[in-house]
C-alpha cells in the first residue's frame, strides 16, 4: 500500500489531531515526574466546563462523591450557612462568581466544547489495548528494530507481521492488512480514516476515542511530543505514531469483524460505527462509573434554610453547591485568621478533622491565633529585631510547618520562594548528565556546572569513577532483574549474600541506609566542590547576573539584606522502593530535589561584582553576608548544607546555631506529621519518620502536598504565628518595592501556576481515581522507566498513587480548588490579569478562586467573574458542635 497523504492533508490531519490531544493531559516520566492539571489544554472551559468533559468522555463525574460531602457535614466542614451561600453564588449565574457567559467565550474555545468530544457508541476491545501497550513498553524498552533513533510507527510495521498476538487477534486477513500499511504514521492514519468511511468532521472524535482507550501511553507520548525538552535520550513515542498504530489495529478489527461477525467475547466490538458523528450516551468508562447524584446527599444534618436553598437548584448545579460550600468554608476560616490583628492564643485547626477539639499545639510557647478571639492584638513576631539569619524556603506547602517551627526557636526571619531561586538552570553535577532545574513551563537559559577546586582534580576523579561504577552496578542488576532468564541466576549466584541483606533492609531500615550512606562514600567520597558562576564559563555576564539576582530578590521580597548569614534553602524527599519519589521533589525544579539550585543562586549572589551592581539598583548586601546553600529533607524533616568550605570563618558560629535550631524544628515538626501519618504510634516521631523514609515496604513515607488548599502572595507578616497545617503555599512578596506590579506578575503567572496544576492534580486523582490517579502502589510494575502500569502490562497510570491520597478507602487529601490570597493594591492585581490570559482563565474559569486586600488595613475583598470585586463579610462563628443546628433567622443574618 504506498498511499501518500498530500501536504494540505497532512497539515489538517496534524491539526485534528492536536486539536484532539488537548482531551488528554502530559505524563511525564518517573524520573521528572511532576504534577499537573489533567485539563490544562482544556483551561479556557472552565472548571465547570472541564468536569462535563469529564462526566461525557470519561465517564466520571469530576465532583467528590455524595459520601463524601456527608462526611464533611457530619464533621462540621460544610454547615448550613456555607450550603446557603454557595447556593445564593450559584444562583446569579451567569454573571454571578461562576461560570461565563456564551459570548465571553472564544471562538477557539467554543470548538472544543464537550459536545465535540462524545464518543462513538462502540467499546474498544481490550485485545487491541493489550497489544498496543505492549508495543509501547517494547519500543521503549529498546526491543524494537532501530531503536532508540527509530520512530515508533515504522519500527512496529517492520515487527507486526511475525507477532503471534497479532495473529491470533486478527487472523490472516487482518494480519495482511497490517502488513500493508503504509510507511509512514500520517499516510497510515489517512487511510484507516478512510477504510472507515469518516469525514473530515468525524476525524476529531476518531482521535479521541483512540487517545482515550489508552490514556496512560497518549499522555506518555503527549509529553514526549509537545514537553520533552529538545535532545531528550532513548526513543521517543510521538503522539502521531501512537494513533496511527492503535488506529491501525482498531481499523483491522472491525474489518475482521465485518467478515466474520461474532459474539465471542475474545473479539466483541460493535458493528455500528457512524460515519460522520461520535455522539453517544454511553462512554468508554460509563460501564465500571457509578454516576453521582448529588440531589440525594442526605442532608438531614442541616437546617431548614439549607435544605430548601439546595432544592431550588437544578439537578447539575446541586453538586457544584456542594463543592462551593466546602470551599467557602475553608475560605472563611483561613481569612478570619488572616484579619488585620490577631491574637496569640490558640486557635482551631484548619485541618478537616472530624474532632471539633482545638488543635493542640506542640510547643506551649509557640504563638498561634484565634478564630474567636474579641480582643486583637499584634503578633510578637512582629516586634523582633534584626534577625540572626535570613532563611528562604521554596513556597512548597510542606514548608510552611518548617518555617513556624523555626521562627519560634529564635529570632530568625523566613521568606518562600519558588525553588528554583528564579534562576531558569540546566545543571550539570560532577561528572553527570545535565538536567533542567526549573518549572517545565520555562525554557532553560542559563548552563551552570559543578566544579571541583584547586588542587581537588585527582579526588573529583575519583568521586566520579566512584560514581560510574556505582551507577553501573545498578544498571547490571536492573538489567539481570528484568530479564527473563537472569533472575534465576542472580539468585543463584547471589542469594547467600542478598538474603542476610534483605534481612536487614526489612527489620532494621534506619539501620540498613546508616550502612548503605557509609558504604556509598566510600565508593563515590566526597570531594569539595563548588558551582561555577563565572560569566566566562557560563556565558551569563556580570549584568544579566545582577539582574538575575535583582529579580529574585525582589520577587522574595527580600530587598533589605540585614543578616550575615541569609541561608537558599531546596527541598527534596528521601524514600524507598517509590516509583514516584519526584512527585515528592521540588515541582519548581522539575522533580528533582532542590540543593543544587540553591547552590547555583548562592554563588552568584555571593560575587563581589554582582552585589557591586546591584548596589548601584538600590539593594544594597553587606559585605560581611555571605549566603548559604542549604536542603529540606521533607520526609525526615532534616538539614543538609552545602558548600561550607567557601564560609566565612565570622558566620561559621551563627550557622551552627541556626543549625541546632533547625533541628528542634524538625523534631517539633516529626510530631506534629506523625499526628497525620500515624495517630496510633507511640515510637519517637524523629525516629519514626526516618524509618518511614528507609523503610522499602512503606507506602506512605511522607503526604507530600496531601491537603494543599491555598496560595498567600504577600509579607511574612500576614502569617507569621499561625498554624496552617501544612496546606498553604507561602509566597513572599513587597508590594511597597514593586510599584509596576513586574513581581507580582511573575509570582502570579509561574509560581502559582504550579500550585495550581499540584492543587488539581491531587484534586482530580481524588475524586476520580480511577482514571486520574495511579492505583495501588503494590502491584505497581515499572514501565522502561517512564511510568508504572498496575500487573503485569496494559496502560500506563496517570496521576498519584492511591496511598498518596487516601487512609484505606477514606480520602486524606480534602478535593477543593486553590484558594489565591494576595495582600496588594486592587488595581494593580486587575492590570496583572488583564495582560495575561491564562490568569483570565484560571480566575475567570473558577479554576482558581481570588481574594485579596489593598493593604493590611484594609478588608478583604473576592473577584467576582466579572472582574469586579465584593466585600468579604465575615460569617458568624457559631459553636462548632451546632453549626448546623442554628435557626433558619440565624442562618440568613448571618
Amino acid at each position: 500500500m504506498t498511499a501518500t497523504t498530500t501536504p494540505t492533508l497532512h497539515a489538517r490531519l496534524l491539526v485534528e489531531l492536536d486539536e484532539a490531544a488537548r482531551v488528554i493531559g502530559p505524563l511525564w516520566p518517573l524520573g521528572t515526574f511532576i504534577a499537573v492539571n489533567p485539563f490544562w489544554d482544556l483551561r479556557q472551559l472552565g472548571f465547570d466546563g472541564a468536569i462535563a468533559l469529564a462526566r461525557t468522555v470519561f465517564g466520571v463525574n469530576g465532583l467528590p462523591s455524595p459520601d463524601y460531602f456527608e462526611e464533611a457535614v457530619a464533621s462540621g466542614r460544610i454547615t448550613s450557612a456555607d450550603i446557603v451561600a454557595a447556593v445564593t453564588e450559584l444562583s446569579d449565574e451567569p454573571h454571578g462568581l461562576t461560570g461565563r457567559p456564551a459570548h465571553e467565550r472564544s471562538v477557539n474555545e467554543q470548538t472544543v466544547a464537550p459536545a465535540r468530544w462524545s464518543l462513538a457508541q462502540s467499546d474498544p476491545a481490550p485485545e487491541v489495548n493489550r497489544q498496543v501497550a505492549k508495543w509501547c513498553a517494547a519500543f521503549l524498552s529498546g526491543k524494537l528494530p532501530g531503536a532508540p533513533e527509530a520512530a515508533f510507527y515504522p519500527s512496529w510495521h517492520a515487527t507486526v507481521g511475525v507477532d503471534p498476538g497479532t495473529r491470533a487477534l486478527l487472523g490472516r486477513h487482518g494480519r495482511a492488512l497490517l502488513a500493508e500499511l503504509p510507511d509512514r504514521a500520517p499516510d497510515a492514519i489517512a487511510w484507516c480514516l478512510e477504510e472507515l468511511g469518516l469525514d473530515r468532521d468525524g476525524w476529531r472524535s476518531e482521535f479521541v476515542a483512540q487517545m482515550v482507550a489508552l490514556p496512560g501511553w497518549a499522555a506518555h507520548a503527549k509529553w514526549r511530543s509537545r514537553w520533552a525538552p529538545p535532545g531528550t535520550p532513548g526513543p521517543a513515542l510521538d503522539l502521531v505514531d501512537f494513533v496511527a498504530v492503535r488506529l491501525a489495529y482498531d481499523t483491522a478489527m472491525r474489518k475482521e469483524q465485518a467478515r466474520h461477525p461474532r459474539s465471542s467475547t475474545q473479539h466483541a466490538t460493535t458493528t455500528q460505527h457512524a460515519a460522520t458523528t461520535r455522539h453517544a450516551a454511553t462512554t468508554l468508562h460509563a460501564t465500571t462509573t457509578q454516576w453521582a447524584d448529588h440531589a440525594r446527599v442526605d442532608a438531614s444534618g442541616l437546617n431548614p434554610a439549607a435544605r430548601a436553598s439546595l432544592t431550588s437548584l437544578d439537578r447539575d448545579r446541586v453538586g457544584r453547591a456542594w463543592l462551593l460550600a466546602l470551599e467557602h468554608h475553608y475560605r472563611d476560616e483561613l481569612l478570619g485568621l488572616l484579619e488585620p490583628l490577631v491574637s496569640l492564643e490558640p486557635h482551631e485547626s484548619l485541618e478537616p478533622h472530624e474532632s471539633h477539639e482545638p488543635h493542640e499545639s506542640h510547643e506551649s510557647h509557640e504563638p498561634h491565633v484565634s478564630l474567636e478571639s474579641g480582643a486583637r492584638e499584634i503578633r510578637a513576631s512582629e516586634t523582633r529585631s534584626d534577625p540572626d539569619a535570613q532563611v528562604v524556603f521554596c513556597i512548597d506547602a510542606r514548608s510552611e510547618g518548617i518555617r513556624r517551627h523555626l521562627e519560634s526557636k529564635g529570632t530568625y526571619e523566613t521568606f518562600g520562594f519558588a525553588g528554583f531561586f528564579a534562576l531558569p538552570l540546566r545543571y550539570t553535577a560532577l561528572g553527570a548528565e545535565p538536567v533542567n532545574l526549573l518549572p517545565v513551563l520555562l525554557p532553560p537559559a542559563v548552563d551552570m556546572y559543578e566544579q571541583v577546586g584547586v588542587g581537588q582534580e585527582a579526588a573529583g576523579q575519583r568521586r566520579i569513577a566512584g560514581e560510574q561504577a556505582r551507577a553501573q552496578g545498578e544498571h547490571a542488576f536492573d538489567y539481570a532483574r528484568g530479564n527473563s532468564v537472569a533472575p534465576f541466576m542472580l539468585a543463584e549466584a547471589g542469594g547467600f549474600v542478598a538474603a542476610p541483606l534483605l534481612a536487614a533492609r526489612t527489620l532494621r531500615p534506619t539501620r540498613f541506609a546508616q550502612v548503605r550512606g557509609r558504604l556509598s562514600a566510600l565508593v563515590a567520597p566526597s570531594v569539595p566542590s563548588q558551582i561555577d558562576a563565572d560569566p566566562d564559563r557560563t556565558g551569563m555576564s556580570d549584568e544579566e547576573q545582577a539582574l538575575f539576582a535583582e529579580t529574585a530578590l525582589t520577587t522574595m521580597g527580600l530587598t533589605t539584606v540585614v543578616a550575615s548569614l541569609v541561608v537558599l534553602c531546596g527541598h527534596g524527599s528521601t524514600t524507598e522502593n517509590n516509583p514516584h519519589a519526584a512527585s515528592l521533589d521540588c515541582g519548581a525544579c522539575g522533580g528533582n530535589r532542590g540543593a543544587d539550585s540553591a547552590r547555583a543562586a548562592c554563588a552568584i549572589l555571593n560575587r563581589p561584582p554582582v552585589r557591586a551592581l546591584l548596589a548601584e539598583r538600590g539593594i544594597t548586601i553587606p559585605e560581611a553576608t555571605h549566603f548559604v546553600a542549604a536542603e529540606h529533607d521533607t520526609a525526615t524533616d532534616t538539614f543538609s548544607f552545602f558548600d561550607l568550605h567557601l564560609l566565612p570563618d565570622p558566620q561559621t558560629e551563627v550557622l551552627a546555631r541556626l543549625r541546632d535550631d533547625l533541628a528542634l524544628a524538625g523534631a517539633a515538626l516529626a510530631a506534629e506529621r506523625m499526628a497525620d501519618l500515624d495517630p496510633s504510634a507511640d515510637s519517637d516521631p524523629v525516629e519514626a519518620v526516618h524509618r518511614r523514609s528507609a523503610d522499602w515496604a512503606e507506602l506512605q513515607p511522607e503526604w507530600g502536598l496531601a491537603r494543599n488548599a491555598s496560595f498567600i502572595v504577600g509579607p511574612r507578616s500576614m502569617t507569621a504565628g499561625i498554624d496552617l497545617r501544612r496546606r498553604s503555599f507561602l509566597h513572599s512578596y513587597d508590594p511597597e518595592v514593586d510599584p509596576n506590579g513586574t513581581a507580582l506578575e511573575t509570582i502570579l503567572t509561574a509560581p502559582m501556576v504550579v500550585a495550581h496544576w499540584i492543587n488539581m492534580q491531587y484534586y482530580f486523582s481524588t475524586v476520580a481515581p480511577e482514571v486520574f490517579a495511579a492505583g495501588d502502589k503494590t502491584v505497581h510494575n515499572i514501565v522502561a522507566g517512564v511510568g508504572v502500569t498496575e500487573g503485569a502490562g496494559g496502560d500506563l497510570k496517570v496521576g498519584l498513587p492511591l496511598q498518596s491520597l487516601f487512609v484505606e478507602d477514606r480520602a486524606f487529601h480534602e478535593p477543593m480548588r486553590l484558594l489565591t490570597l494576595v495582600e496588594a493594591p486592587l488595581i494593580r492585581i486587575d492590570e496583572v490579569i488583564a495582560r495575561n490570559p491564562v490568569l483570565r482563565e484560571l480566575f475567570g474559569g473558577q479554576w482558581v478562586h481570588l481574594a485579596a486586600r489593598n493593604d493590611r488595613s484594609a478588608p478583604w475583598m473576592l473577584r467576582r467573574l466579572d472582574g469586579s470585586w465584593a466585600r468579604w463579610d465575615p460569617p458568624t462563628i457559631a459553636s462548632p458542635h451546632n453549626s448546623n443546628s442554628t435557626s433558619e433567622q440565624e442562618v440568613h443574618d448571618g
